[in-house]
């Protein structure tokens, strides 16, 4: 977490540069809250995708 306190922690010179700052900040921060259910979703896919191939079709799809 590297990027915490970009804009705080530093002397921006300009408001705006401090308010694009916060803005990275922020989506960064709602990326990771983001992260755990994006990847469950991909290993949940992958999952279904391998008992397809497997042949199991209906346990992928229950």
């Amino acid at each position: 977490m590297l990027h915490k306190g970009v804009a705080h922690g530093t002397r921006l010179s300009h408001p705006l540069l401090a308010w694009n700052a916060l803005r990275i900040e922020k989506c960064i921060d709602d990326a990771e809250k983001d992260l755990p259910e994006l990847l469950i979703k991909e290993l949940a896919s992958d999952e279904i995708e391998a008992m397809r191939k497997a042949g199991r079709e209906e346990e992928a799809i229950a």
